[in-house]
C-alpha cells in the first residue's frame, strides 16, 4: 500500500499547480481503482469504498457507471446498505445521464449490492426490527426484480453466466426466497428449450406449439412481458444461431 501512497503523494503535488490535468487526473484515478481491487482483495471494505469514490472523482466520465456499480458491492461489504442501494439504484436504472449506460457486468455488481445490503441490514441493531425486515425484504425484492429483468434480456444465455447464478455467494441472501427459486427454474427451463428448439430446428419440425411454450416460459421470467408467439421464436431462432 506505501507504494500507492507515493504515487497519489506525487500526483496530489502536480494537481495542486495544475488542477484540471486531464493526464494526471486520468493517473489519479487508475492508482485509485488499483488500491480499491488491493483493498478488495484484502476484504478492508471500507477502505476500498473510498477508492471507488475517489477514482469517480478523478474519471472524466467514460467509466463512472462501472465504478459506482464497483462502489456499490464495497459500501454493502462494508455494512453502508443504505448508499450501496442508491448507488446500485443509479447503476441498474441508468439514473445518471452524464455517465455511461450499464454494461452486464455493472448491472450484475448492482444486483449484488441489492443482495448483499439485504444481508448487513440484519445486524444493524440501531434500527428497530421491523424496519430492518421492511429494508432486508426492499433489497432483496429488488435485486430478484433486476436479475428477472435481465435474464429476459438474455444476459445470462452465456453458460458462464448462468453459472453465477448457482455459485456466486454475493447471491446467498437470495437463496431461500421462493421468487429466486422461481427465477432460477424458468431461467433452466429457457434453457433447456432453447435446446429442444434447435433439435426441431435440426429436424424440420419447428412449429408454433413450440413457440407458444417458449412464450409461456418467458412470461415466467418477468411479470408483465407478453411477446407474440412469432416474436419468441425469432428471439431462439437468433439464439440458436450463436
Amino acid at each position: 500500500m506505501v507504494a500507492y501512497d507515493k504515487a497519489l503523494a506525487l500526483l496530489d503535488e502536480v494537481l495542486r499547480t495544475t488542477p484540471q490535468s486531464a493526464a494526471t487526473r486520468h493517473k489519479a484515478r487508475n492508482v485509485h481503482w488499483d488500491r480499491a481491487l488491493t483493498n478488495e482483495s484484502m476484504s478492508d471494505w471500507d477502505s476500498a469504498a473510498a477508492d471507488w469514490a475517489a477514482a469517480m472523482e478523478f474519471d472524466a466520465g467514460g467509466e463512472r457507471t462501472k465504478l459506482r456499480a464497483k462502489r456499490a458491492r464495497s459500501l454493502a461489504m462494508a455494512g453502508d446498505h443504505v448508499t450501496a442501494a442508491l448507488d446500485a439504484e443509479v447503476v441498474f436504472t441508468a439514473a445518471d445521464s452524464s455517465a455511461p449506460a450499464p454494461t452486464v457486468t455493472d448491472k450484475y455488481n448492482a444486483v449484488t449490492a441489492f443482495s448483499l445490503a439485504s444481508a448487513v441490514v440484519d445486524v444493524e441493531e440501531s434500527l428497530p426490527e421491523l424496519e430492518r425486515a421492511e429494508l432486508r425484504e426492499q433489497y432483496a425484492a429488488r435485486a430478484v426484480k433486476y436479475l428477472a429483468i435481465m435474464i429476459e434480456s438474455g444476459d445470462f444465455d452465456a453458460p458462464e453466466n448462468r453459472e453465477l447464478l448457482r455459485t456466486d455467494s454475493d447471491l446467498e441472501p437470495l437463496r431461500d426466497r421462493a421468487d429466486f427459486d422461481e427465477l432460477i427454474d424458468s431461467l433452466v427451463g429457457t434453457v433447456a428449450l432453447i435446446a429442444e428448439f434447435r433439435l426441431l430446428t435440426l429436424c424440420g419440425s419447428f412449429d408454433l406449439r413450440l413457440t407458444r411454450t417458449l412464450q409461456s416460459q418467458s412470461n415466467c421470467c418477468c411479470a408483465g412481458f407478453s411477446p407474440t408467439p412469432q416474436a419468441v421464436a425469432r428471439k431462439f431462432a437468433i439464439a440458436a444461431t450463436n
